[in-house]
């Protein structure tokens, strides 16, 4: 019995038609056998994972995909995907193709596509552009936007946090205010994204609340060591150091304050964080139960 991926197969190869789309797109597409244009990023067995599609596809039996080689970036190809239930499969790979023509074939129908699809295929062009022509590409989209200028700035967050370029445009246009809904924060002067501001500040989104990345931390650590610690901040110390054991009164005499504290109770105890510059110290209970550097590795 034949499968239906060789007659989809075979109908693609005789009519030629298909929706030629970029890898951001492939989420919101309904149709059944899609060309797409994209980079292949990962692969393990047989699926692979491509820029700017979140989930692995799979790749089908006879179909060679090209070796990345030495090359800092996988080359662009265009990949023919067919739905499977549950997975888009790579049925065929055609040659690499050059990046001004995919810019050229992608910008010619931007114009065609309702804005939430023309935010997906300027999000593939910056991604895919060659770094130093980044920021005149993005520039260049503004026009694309002009009826929802919102989604332009956030491209650019996505792109040029904390960079310059970004940082001028939205103050040249007086674009401050619509900065801040596209999600952007001032810090420092410059702009930057949600997500460089949720890193900076050791934030987490966390079923839909944002939350302390290290309360977090301090708490699975609670839960699943607290004996440990318990034991560890019982342990003899010597006097002028901070090591496991060392009271936090001293901690401060020796090292001065830290540069931040965060503390979690955990039934009838407390555990608390203080960043140093160069090194971390977990105190429970008023004494010192780890220190790490701030690679993580163990101190004392």
């Amino acid at each position: 019995m034949i499968s239906s991926t060789l007659l989809t197969m075979a109908f693609f190869i005789c009519t030629g038609s298909s929706d030629l789309v970029t890898t951001d797109e492939v989420s919101v597409m309904d149709s059944h056998i899609i060309q797409v244009h994209g980079r292949i990023e990962d692969r393990i067995g047989n699926r692979i994972q491509l820029s700017g599609f979140p989930y692995r596809v799979l790749v089908s039996s006879g179909v060679k995909i090209p070796r990345r080689g030495r090359r800092d970036r996988s080359p662009l190809l265009q990949l023919t995907l067919i739905k499977q239930p549950h997975d888009w499969e790579i049925i065929k790979v055609g040659a690499s193709v050059s990046w001004d023509q995919i810019k050229k074939q992608h910008h010619s129908r931007i114009d065609q596509l309702p804005a939430d699809r023309r935010e997906l295929v300027c999000r593939f062009l910056l991604r895919e552009s060659p770094h130093a022509s980044q920021g005149s590409l993005w520039r260049s989209l503004e026009i694309v936007f002009n009826d929802e200028p919102l989604r332009w700035i956030r491209l650019g967050g996505e792109f040029f946090s904390s960079q310059k370029l970004l940082s001028e445009e939205i103050d040249k246009r007086n674009f401050r205010e619509l900065a801040t809904r596209a999600g952007l924060y001032l810090q420092g002067g410059d702009w930057i994204s949600r997500s460089d501001f949720y890193q900076l500040h050791h934030l987490r989104l966390v079923d839909g609340q944002v939350c302390d990345v290290v309360r977090i931390e301090l708490k699975e650590l609670a839960a699943e060591d607290l004996d440990r610690l318990l034991k560890q901040s019982k342990k003899d110390h010597i006097v002028g150091e901070v090591q496991a054991g060392t009271s936090r009164k001293s901690v401060r005499a020796l090292w001065g304050d830290p540069v931040d504290v965060t503390w979690i109770q955990w039934k009838s105890h407390i555990l608390e964080q203080w960043q140093y510059p160069e090194q971390i110290v977990r105190i429970i209970d008023g004494r010192v139960c780890t220190v790490h550097s701030e690679d993580g590795n163990p101190v004392r």
